[in-house]
């Protein structure tokens, strides 16, 4: 059987469930609490994962998925709103519930790197271009943001719809869905 990362879901229950292709899936108790967020990375490995008993409790946790060893953990103060891996997986983006906004981890140590230069208020997603040169980011105050990496400057920021979630970008970058109001 491949240890590579295929669909995964998780739940408030504190579940993930690797499923299989008799639909049973592989469940692997991770947490006491709720799973928010989880993110899979591009070396088909590393899972991160967002747990929070809704309040004061939020825990970021980066797993092996081979070995299910965890290789890095964080608590934070405030709730985690966006949590995803770049393109080539080489950072750990982490939105935050602060006027920071955003942070980026290297996967290499898990330490802090300043990619961007100001803070970006609470971001709700974000998404870098496969180079990682790049990345957009939508915050639900109602903008997308776009972000030079190389410099850590904004390069154009656009008014957009607020209050989305489960936003996405899709057809190459080229259009911006979420749900607003359910």
């Amino acid at each position: 059987a491949s240890t590579e990362i295929s669909v995964i879901s998780s739940g408030e229950d504190g579940f993930l469930i690797k499923w299989t292709d008799d639909n049973l899936g592989d469940h692997y108790q991770i947490s006491d609490m709720g799973i928010k967020m989880i993110a899979t990375s591009p070396n088909g490995t590393d899972i991160a994962i967002y747990e929070s008993d809704g309040g004061s409790v939020n825990k970021l946790s980066v797993y092996d998925w081979k070995t299910l060893k965890r290789k890095f953990f964080k608590r934070y103060a405030d709730s985690i709103t966006s949590l995803n891996f770049s393109a080539k997986g080489k950072y750990l983006m982490i939105g935050t519930a602060t006027v920071d906004g955003l942070e980026f981890r290297s996967t290499s140590n898990w330490q802090i790197v300043d990619k961007i230069k100001t803070n970006t208020s609470i971001v709700n997603y974000v998404q870098t271009s496969d180079t990682e040169k790049t990345c957009a980011m939508y915050s639900p105050a109602g903008s997308l943001a776009y972000y030079d990496l190389t410099n850590g400057k904004e390069k154009q920021k656009f008014k957009v719809a607020q209050g989305l979630s489960q936003v996405v970008l899709f057809n190459n970058s080229t259009f911006l869905a979420g749900v607003k109001d359910d």
